[in-house]
């Protein structure tokens, strides 16, 4: 035998070495057999996906205002609201939303359905983003 048979057959000897569990398994036989060195090394992974989770939170927030900017900017803070204010599925909620309130004016009525739809719009840009960072 050579030298690259040798190695050749030491890969498939190590390939065959490993162990292949499904995570469900690895998981539970943690659970049942707790050990302090590995529970210090489980807890750091969760700490770190907990910091990288509230990094891209904030990455995510960061994002959406950059983009609500934009577009006020672009198109100017009444405009903007007013665009809003004239798409349909908007003005369908507006009796709904504040039907309950008692001595409420109209220009109440309408600051508020302004403040629910900029939410909505915030909303949404949140969910895109996401989207795309899953993609």
């Amino acid at each position: 035998m050579n030298n690259t048979e040798i190695i050749k057959r030491l890969s498939e000897l190590f390939e065959e070495a490993i162990i292949m569990l499904p995570d469900d398994d690895i998981l539970s036989y943690v659970e049942e057999n707790p050990n302090r060195e590995f529970d210090k090394h489980i807890m750091y992974i969760r700490r770190l996906n907990t910091t990288a989770k509230s990094e891209m939170q904030q990455s995510l927030k960061a994002k959406a205002k950059e983009i609500l900017e934009s577009l006020i900017n672009e198109i100017g803070k009444n405009q903007f609201v007013e665009d809003l204010l004239a798409q349909p599925k908007y003005q369908k909620l507006a009796p709904q939303l504040f039907s309950k309130f008692e001595r409420i004016t109209e220009q109440d009525k309408e600051e508020m359905l302004k403040d629910r739809r900029f939410m909505d719009l915030v909303r949404e840009l949140k969910e895109d983003l996401k989207n795309e960072g899953n993609s």
